[in-house]
């Protein structure tokens, strides 16, 4: 659950289109969906937020960058390009990027284009409840995936007014709990396709891995 396919995958899950859902959380998530796909482009900023009961909490800052098949996502280390062909993977602790295709590639699941058509079917979703805090209206809904996962229940917070996710949950059987608190959720920024390619000048010294 800590890896990058899986934080990239729960980011835009409200983006997804949903089946098996009761009718009230099928209305709401078709709402966020038919907003978010609208944008041209995207841009959070997250805190992670990781929590058990052996040991103290630990929080890091991430944000990703979305334009239809294309993304950059940072998280620690680590930064993940992709410009719908190719995925770099660079971790600055080591000063090196692995390249691999993004057809072929297992990461190219983080980009949440890839779920459209396959995720709709792999999660019952339930509305918890709807409330008010701090003068702004929330619905809150849990995801149950329909397969066995490391996790057996996802948390989602959701800006009625704005609908856009502010919050999720990801609550594993192990006991560890993942949180990703959105910041910032900025769209239809102009960024060119350049910024989603790995420029190896940028990087002095990168060693590079070609899986291709």
């Amino acid at each position: 659950m800590k890896n990058i396919k899986t934080i990239l995958l729960l980011l835009f899950i409200p983006i997804l289109s949903f089946g098996q859902l009761n009718d009230k959380s099928s209305e709401i998530l078709d709402g966020v969906s038919k907003k978010t796909k609208s944008y041209n482009t995207i841009k959070i900023d997250f805190i992670f937020k990781h929590e058990n009961e052996k040991s103290a909490l630990n929080s890091i800052k991430g944000n990703v960058w979305v334009k239809k098949d294309k993304y950059l996502y940072t998280f620690g280390e680590q930064k993940v390009y992709c410009d719908g062909k190719t995925i770099w993977t660079y971790l600055s602790e080591t000063n090196e990027v692995t390249i691999s295709d993004a057809e072929e590639g297992s990461d190219d699941m983080i980009n949440p284009a890839f779920f459209l058509d396959d995720y709709k079917k792999k999660f019952k979703t339930r509305l918890i409840r709807e409330s008010v805090e701090k003068g702004k209206s929330i619905q809150v809904i849990d995801l149950y995936p329909l397969k066995t996962e490391s996790y057996h229940r996802v948390r989602l917070e959701i800006d009625k007014a704005k609908k856009q996710l502010l919050q999720f949950i990801i609550m594993e059987k192990d006991g560890n709990n993942y949180t990703y608190s959105i910041n910032s959720f900025i769209t239809n920024q102009a960024i060119s396709d350049t910024y989603f390619v790995f420029d190896e000048n940028k990087f002095k010294d990168v060693e590079v891995i070609d899986l291709r």
